[in-house]
C-alpha cells in the first residue's frame, strides 16, 4: 500500500520502504555529528526561492554518496534519488531540489564556498582518521597508503570543461581528467580515504606522486619513515661513478686536444712544404732549366719531404683520439675518405643516412641478391 507516495509495510505509515537504505543511515550519523548543521552554514551567493542553495549542495553530497556520475542520475537513474523522502527526511530536509536547480547553485558557487566546504568536510574526518592511525600502528605497527590514477572523462566534443585534457581513461585515449586519490588502510573500515585531487587528463602518475604523499602526510599528522643512511649511500655510488665518467671525459677530451693540436702543427708544416716546393719550381722555371728532375736534387727531396707531410695530416685525419684506433682496412679507409669529402664538398657536416647512402652507392656498394631461403 502506498502512504504519502511511499510504500508502507502495513505496520504503520510512520515505517517507508526506500532504495537506498545505506543512505539513511549515512543521513541520520551525519546529523548526529554536526555534519549537516556545518554545511548549511557555508557561504553560497544565491537566495533561496523552494530550496535552499546549502541544501542543494548537501544533495550532492548525497548523490555522491549514491554513485552517481552526473547531476542528472539524480532524476533519471534507474531509482531516482530525488523521489527517495526517506533519504531526505534522514538528512532533515523536506524533499530533494531538481537536479537543474543543483546545478544552478554550482555555478553561483565561488572560491569561498569550496574552501569551507572542503574545510567543513575535512573537520567531520579527522577524528576518524586519527582513530584509524591509532588503531592501525597498533595492530600492524604501520601505516599502509594507497595512491591511485583515475581517469574521469567528458564528452569529446565539450568546450566547457576548464582544463581537461586528452588522455589515457582506462583502456583508450579521451577528453577529460585524472583524479589523483590517496587513502589509508583502515583495520575498522578496510580502507579509509585522506584527499583527492584533480589534474588534466595527460598527467602521468609521477607527475602528482608528490602531492598525494604530502597530502597523506598532513590528513594523518604523521610521516612515512625515512632512510637518509640508504638514500645517502645511494648518493655516494652513483657520485663515484659520475665522477669516473667524468675522469674519462676529461682525458678524452685532453686527448683530443693534443691530438688537434698535432693535426694542426702537421698541417702548418705541409703548408710550409708547399710553400718551399712551390718557391724551387718557380726558381727551376726562372733558371729555365731543362732536362729530367734530379732525384736528389732540392726539389725531388722538398717533394718527398711534402708527400710524407700530407700522408701524415691523412692519417691523423683518421685516428680516433679517444681509442687511438689506426688499424683499419682500406676498404674503411676508402669509405672515411669518401665521407670526408662528401662533407667538404656539400658543407654539411652530419649528413643524413639517406646522404650515407648515396655515398656508399657511389663507391660501389649493392644489395646482394636475395637467397631462395629469403625469398620464401
Amino acid at each position: 500500500m502506498q502512504v504519502n507516495g511511499a510504500r508502507t509495510s502495513g505496520i504503520g505509515p510512520d515505517l517507508q520502504y526506500t532504495d537506498h537504505a545505506m543512505l539513511v543511515a549515512w543521513g541520520h550519523f551525519a546529523r548526529q555529528f554536526g555534519l549537516v548543521e556545518a554545511l548549511m552554514d557555508v557561504p553560497i551567493p544565491q537566495k533561496t526561492v523552494d530550496h535552499a542553495p546549502q541544501s542543494k549542495l548537501l544533495q550532492l553530497l548525497v548523490a555522491t554518496l549514491a554513485g552517481c556520475a552526473h547531476l542528472k542520475d539524480m532524476a533519471q537513474g534507474p531509482h531516482p534519488l530525488v523521489n527517495d523522502r526517506a533519504v531526505a527526511t534522514a538528512w532533515g530536509q523536506p524533499a530533494w531540489a531538481d537536479p537543474s536547480g543543483v546545478s544552478r547553485t554550482f555555478q553561483a558557487a565561488d572560491e569561498q564556498t569550496v574552501a569551507a566546504t572542503l574545510d567543513v568536510l575535512r573537520h567531520f574526518s579527522q577524528p576518524f582518521i586519527d582513530r584509524e592511525v591509532l588503531l592501525a600502528v597498533r595492530q600492524h605497527g604501520r601505516l599502509c597508503f594507497d595512491a591511485d590514477l583515475t581517469g574521469r572523462e567528458v564528452s569529446a566534443t565539450s568546450r566547457n570543461y576548464p582544463e581537461a585534457a586528452f588522455g589515457w581513461m582506462g583502456d583508450h585515449v579521451g577528453l577529460g581528467y585524472q583524479a589523483a586519490v590517496v587513502s589509508m588502510g583502515s583495520p575498522s573500515y578496510g580502507r579509509i580515504l585522506l584527499a583527492g585531487q584533480r589534474h588534466p587528463g595527460d598527467t602521468v602518475a609521477t607527475e602528482c606522486l608528490q602531492g598525494l604523499v604530502l597530502a597523506a602526510e598532513a590528513a594523518t599528522g604523521v610521516r612515512p619513515q625515512r632512510r637518509p643512511e640508504l638514500a645517502a649511500q645511494r648518493l655516494q655510488a652513483v657520485g663515484q661513478t659520475v665522477r669516473a665518467q667524468g675522469q674519462r671525459v676529461e682525458s678524452a677530451a685532453q686527448q683530443v686536444q693534443a691530438a688537434a693540436a698535432a693535426l694542426a702543427a702537421t698541417e702548418a708544416e705541409l703548408a710550409g712544404r708547399r710553400a718551399l716546393v712551390e718557391t724551387l719550381m718557380a726558381k727551376q722555371h726562372r733558371d729555365r732549366q731543362e732536362g729530367p728532375e734530379r732525384p736528389y736534387g732540392e726539389l725531388a727531396k722538398a717533394r718527398a719531404r711534402q708527400g710524407v707531410y700530407e700522408r701524415r695530416v691523412e692519417r691523423r685525419r683518421q685516428i680516433d683520439p679517444t681509442t687511438c684506433e689506426r688499424d683499419y682496412t682500406e676498404d674503411e679507409v676508402e669509405f672515411m675518405k669518401a665521407m670526408d669529402r662528401y662533407k667538404r664538398e656539400s658543407g654539411r657536416p652530419f649528413p643524413t643516412w639517406s646522404e650515407v647512402l648515396e655515398v656508399l652507392l657511389a663507391l660501389g656498394y649493392s644489395r646482394p641478391p636475395k637467397t631462395e631461403a629469403e625469398q620464401k
